[in-house]
């Protein structure tokens, strides 16, 4: 019997094969040139869409766009912002066209929202997420991470964003997420933020 995924969209085999593909290359970090190797060397046997396809049909399915930005040949940047015009990657000076005047290279960005939202379509995900709220601390005993000073001391902790003293304390809610920002370059990430749930369906690469 053929899968059908959330949205009554039927798989056909091609496709499962090629999301196996899609995930394998992934999880394994496979080169593309390694990849397409495979594809050729198997095409008697069985035929894999190219990365493009692949990439474009699974975000159809999990209903995430992704977004694809110019960006260095070694992945040092993207050339956004202070960089959009730039030729040459100002870390490894390597060109960012090709000499037939196409980019070299692209980054494909998932936007933050979606990829919380497709956290939550799977019920193995969520159960999985719901380990730290459901987390037992016996101050006897360190069986985890949250089992660490830190944590704990985190937890009678209100948060500060900006300077201001919010109500509540870290991880008071259980569907808090602790992010980390830094900067770097082209690259922002939130300092500390307190993500709620969003929704209770997802899609996460390791349930493919």
């Amino acid at each position: 019997m053929s899968y059908v995924p959330p949205g009554d969209v039927l798989l056909t085999e091609e496709e499962r094969d090629n999301i196996r593909a899609f995930r394998l290359r992934f999880l394994a970090n496979i080169p593309r040139e390694a990849y397409n190797q495979v594809r050729h060397a198997l095409r008697h046997k069985i035929l894999f869409n190219s990365e493009w396809v692949i990439l474009h049909r699974v975000a159809l399915l999990s209903g995430v766009q992704p977004t694809w930005y110019e960006a260095c040949v070694n992945s040092c940047l993207c050339y956004l912002g202070e960089f959009t015009q730039a030729t040459l990657c100002p870390d490894c000076e390597e060109p960012r066209l090709s000499p037939a005047g196409r980019p070299r290279c692209y980054y494909c960005y998932v936007p933050f929202t979606p990829r919380l939202q497709a956290s939550f379509r799977s019920l193995n995900l969520v159960t999985l997420m719901q380990y730290r709220a459901k987390f037992q601390h016996n101050p006897e005993r360190i069986t985890d991470i949250f089992s660490s000073e830190h944590y704990q001391h985190l937890l009678r902790t209100r948060v500060v964003v900006d300077g201001e003293t919010l109500p509540h304390t870290h991880f008071s809610d259980p569907h808090d997420i602790h992010c980390v920002k830094r900067k770097n370059r082209n690259l922002w990430q939130r300092s500390v933020c307190d993500v709620k749930q969003i929704s209770q369906d997802v899609a996460h690469v390791d349930s493919l």
